[in-house]
C-alpha cells in the first residue's frame, strides 16, 4: 500500500544525470524516494516481480529499455504502475504514442512544475485504486465466505441471475432430483418449475437492478425433477449482490427438507475426476485470485481442450468418450504432481491450476504438456487413440475481476487462434492471455464515443475490391470496404470493438461517412473509366433509419453522382430481422434508380422465398457454402441446389472468396455471374484493376 510522502521509484533512464535531476525534484517537494535504476531488460522483469512500484519515470528516447517495451511488461504482467514519460522535447507524436501504450503523462523535460503536479495526480489516482483493490480484496473474501456458508447450510439455497442457477447448495441441487450441485449449474430456473407455478415466479426471473431491489417474498412452488417427478417446496426470494452483480437467493427451509437429504450428504464418496465440475473449476480459480490478493503471489490457469474429444464421441458412443477423458485426466494427475487442481470444466475441456508466475513459464510448460500428450496412446474401449490438446495460459492475481472472466479469456484466446483439430505431433497449440482490461470500453455509451472518435480522427478506411464478370459485362465493379485502422488503436481496445460499435446507432453515421468517400473517389475515377460502379454495405441500423433515403438524394445531388451508379447491400440476417424496413428501403432505392443487393445469401430457412419477396439486382452467396463447395462432391450439392433455384428468378449472382481458378468450371456450370475473390484481386486503397484483362 502506498505510504504517504513515500514513493518506490522504478526509474528507465540511460541519461543519469536527467534521472537524478528528477529524483531531485521530488525529493525537494518533501517526497522520500526510494529509487531503482533499470539497467537492461532482464533487470526489468526481476525488478517488477520484485516488489509492488509506487511511480515509473520512463525516458522516452531511451534505447536500452524502450517505453513500448516497458509499457508492454507492464501489462505481460497484470501490474497496475503509475508511469510518466519524459520527452527531450515538445513532439507531438511521442504524446500521443506515450498516451497510447498507456502512461498517465507525457511530458517534455524541464517542465518542472508540470512534472510535480502529474507525480501528484498520479499518486493520487493509483492510492484511489490501491483502496478500491483493497475493498475488492475484502468483498471477494466475503463473498467466498458467504459460499461456504451455503455450502454448510442445512436450508436449501441456489443464487439466479438472469434467470439461470450459477451456485446452489447440495441441499438445494437433491431436492430438485440433481446428484451434484454442477448439475444445475447453468440450468435455467424455468425449466425447473412446474407449469403451473410459472406464472407466479416470472416476474422475478427479469434482469435485476441495483437501484431498484425486489421485495423479498415466499412463493409456494411446484418442482419439476429430471425423472418428471414433482417437488412442493416454499421459495423464500431475496435480491443479493453476487460476483459484483444483483443476484436472487432462493431458499427453502431445512423444514421442508426430507430427512435423507441430510443422511445422503454425510454418506458422499469423493466426485469421480472425469465428472464436469464447473463449479469446482470455478471456486478453484477464485481461491487462487483470493490468494494472489492476500500474498501477492500470483498463478497460472491452464484451459485446455481435447481437441479430439467430441469427433472420438461422435464415433464410438458416449461411454467410450467419457472413459478416454478419464483416463486422459488420470494420466494428467500422475505426471502433474504440482498442479494445485485438475477439474473438467466442460464436455472437451479441463482446467489446471499451477504455482507459476510468468506466462513464459506457463506456455513452456504447457508446450511440454502438449508434447508428452502427443507421444502417448489412450486405450477406451477397444479403441486405441492419438490425442494432442490446445492450451490458453492466463494469469491469475488480483487484477483478474472473477473466475468467469479468466475462463472467458482463456475462450477467447482459443477462439483468436487457428480452428480445427490440431495435427498430432505438430507443434503445440498454447495461446497466453496477455492483459486486455476491456473494462474501459464496456457501457453503450462507452462503445459509442469510441465510435465517434473513431470517426473524428479517422480511425476507419476504405478500400476497394473488384467484381469480374464470367459472362461479358462491360461494367467495372467494386465493393467499398470499410477498414479499421486497428494498428492505430489503444492498446487496451477489446478486439471485438467493431462489432460492438455496429450494434450501436453510430453504424448509421459510419456507413454514411463511407458513402461519402466512396463517392468522392468514384468521382474521380468516372473521369477515366465511366463504367465503374460501386457495391456498398448498409448496416442493420441503416435499414432501420426511415431518413436514409432523403440524406442519400441530398448526398449525390451534392456529388453530381448518378444513383445509377451504385448498388447498396443488405445482409439476409439483417433483412429477415427487419423485413418490413427493408422492403421500404429497397423501393425507395429503386425509387431514386439505385440497385440493392443481398449478401450472405443461401444461410436463412428459406432464402428462395425470401428472395422472391425482394426486388434486388444481385446475390452474393454466403461464404460458408462457397468454402463447402470449393471441396466438391456432397458438400457442394446445397450451393448448387441454391443456383439452381436463384437461376428461375431475375437475379445476377456473384460469388465471393475465389482464391483460385480451380473453382471456375464449377461456376461457369452453375451459371454464376461474378466472383469476387483474392483470385481476382486482394483489397486495395485505388480502383486500379485492369478489367481488360478478365478472361
Amino acid at each position: 500500500m502506498l505510504v504517504d510522502g513515500e514513493i518506490n521509484l522504478l526509474v528507465v533512464y540511460e541519461n543519469i544525470d536527467d534521472a537524478n535531476r528528477l529524483i531531485n525534484l521530488l525529493r525537494n517537494a518533501s517526497y522520500t524516494v526510494h529509487s531503482t535504476v533499470v539497467e537492461t531488460p532482464g533487470d526489468l522483469v526481476k525488478l517488477l516481480k520484485q516488489q509492488r512500484w509506487d511511480l515509473a519515470l520512463v525516458e522516452y528516447e531511451s534505447q536500452t529499455v524502450k517505453a513500448r517495451d516497458f509499457m508492454s511488461q507492464i501489462k505481460k504482467l497484470q501490474l497496475d504502475i503509475p508511469t510518466i514519460i519524459i520527452t527531450s522535447d515538445s513532439d507531438p507524436t511521442a504524446t500521443v504514442e506515450g498516451m497510447r501504450i498507456g502512461a498517465d503523462y507525457v511530458l517534455k523535460m524541464d517542465e518542472d512544475q508540470y512534472f510535480l503536479l502529474a507525480v501528484t495526480a498520479s499518486l493520487a489516482n493509483f492510492k484511489q485504486r490501491s483502496k478500491q483493490e483493497y475493498w475488492k480484496k475484502r468483498y471477494l473474501e466475503s463473498e467466498s465466505r458467504y459460499e461456504s456458508l451455503i455450502d454448510g447450510s442445512s436450508h436449501a439455497i441456489a443464487i439466479v441471475q438472469d434467470g439461470t442457477f450459477v451456485y446452489m447448495n447440495e441441499e438445494y441441487a437433491r431436492l430438485f432430483g440433481y446428484e451434484e450441485p454442477d448439475d444445475m449449474v447453468l440450468l435455467p430456473v424455468i425449466d425447473t418449475i412446474a407449469e403451473s407455478s410459472q406464472a407466479g415466479l416470472k416476474p422475478y426471473l427479469k434482469p435485476l437492478s441495483l437501484e431498484e431491489s425486489v421485495a423479498s417474498a415466499a412463493i409456494d412452488i411446484d418442482g419439476i425433477k429430471p425423472d418428471n417427478g414433482q417437488v412442493h417446496a416454499t421459495l423464500n426470494i431475496a435480491q443479493v449482490l453476487y460476483q459484483g452483480h444483483p443476484a436472487l437467493q432462493f431458499l427453502v427451509p431445512k423444514e421442508q427438507l426430507s430427512p435423507p437429504h441430510a443422511e445422503r450428504r454425510q454418506n458422499m464418496g469423493p466426485e469421480a475426476l472425469s465428472f464436469i465440475q464447473p463449479k469446482r473449476v470455478l471456486d478453484g480459480l477464485s481461491k487462487a485470485i483470493l490468494k494472489a490478493g492476500r500474498t501477492e503471489q500470483q498463478s497460472l490457469a491452464l484451459y485446455i481442450r481435447v481437441d479430439q474429444f467430441n469427433e472420438f464421441r461422435q464415433s464410438s458412443g458416449p461411454a467410450s468418450a467419457e472413459q478416454l477423458f478419464a483416463i486422459l485426466l488420470d494420466h494428467m494427475v500422475e505426471t502433474t504432481p504440482t498442479a494445485g487442481m485438475v477439474a473438467r470444466y466442460n464436455e472437451d475441456t479441463f482446467v489446471m491450476l499451477l504455482d507459476i508466475d510468468t506466462l513464459d513459464e506457463g506456455r513452456e510448460y504447457a508446450e511440454n504438456l502438449c508434447r508428452n500428450i502427443a507421444t502417448k496412446t489412450f486405450s477406451a474401449g477397444n479403441e486405441s487413440v492419438a490425442l494432442s490438446l490446445t492450451i490458453a495460459v492466463a494469469i491469475l492475481n488480483d487484477a483478474v475481476e472473477s473466475p468467469l472472466e479468466c475462463i472467458n479469456q482463456c475462450e477467447q484466446a482459443l477462439a483468436e487462434g487457428p480452428q480445427g483439430l490440431g495435427q498430432i505431433g505438430s507443434e503445440p497449440r498454447v495461446y497466453c492471455c496477455e492483459s486486455r482490461p476491456d473494462y474501459k470500453i464496456k457501457s453503450e455509451q462507452q462503445i459509442i464515443e469510441f465510435a465517434q472518435s473513431l470517426l473524428a480522427n479517422r480511425g476507419i478506411g476504405i478500400a476497394f475490391q473488384p467484381i469480374a464478370a464470367l459472362k461479358g459485362d462491360i461494367a467495372e465493379y467494386y465493393e467499398v470496404l470499410m477498414r479499421p485502422k486497428t494498428e492505430e488503436y489503444p492498446d487496451d481496445v477489446p478486439s471485438d470493438i467493431i462489432e460492438r460499435v455496429f450494434k450501436t446507432k453510430v453504424a448509421i453515421d459510419i456507413d454514411r461517412w463511407v458513402i461519402l468517400e466512396a463517392v468522392k473517389a468514384l468521382t474521380d475515377k468516372l473521369v477515366r473509366h465511366p463504367q465503374t460502379k460501386l457495391f456498398i454495405n448498409l448496416s442493420a441500423a441503416t435499414i432501420q433509419d426511415a431518413g436514409f433515403s432523403a440524406w442519400l438524394k441530398v448526398a449525390l445531388q451534392a456529388t453530381n453522382i448518378s444513383p445509377t451508379q451504385l448498388i447498396f447491400q443488405l445482409r439476409e440476417i439483417d433483412v429477415g430481422r427487419y423485413f418490413d424496413q427493408a422492403v421500404k428501403l429497397i423501393q425507395q432505392l429503386e425509387q431514386l434508380q439505385a440497385k440493392s443487393a443481398l449478401t450472405h445469401f443461401g444461410l436463412s430457412i428459406n432464402p428462395i422465398l425470401v428472395l422472391q419477396r425482394l426486388a434486388v439486382g444481385f446475390v452474393k452467396i454466403d461464404p460458408v457454402i462457397v468454402e463447402a463447395a470449393k471441396k466438391g462432391g456432397e458438400p457442394a450439392a446445397p450451393m448448387e441446389a441454391l443456383l439452381d433455384s436463384v437461376r428461375k428468378l431475375p437475379t445476377l449472382v456473384i460469388v465471393p472468396f475465389v482464391e483460385s481458378p480451380a473453382i471456375l468450371p464449377t461456376l461457369w456450370q452453375y451459371g454464376v455471374d461474378y466472383i469476387q475473390g483474392y483470385y481476382v484481386q486482394e483489397p486495395e486503397d485505388d480502383m486500379a484493376y485492369d478489367f481488360t484483362e478478365e478472361g
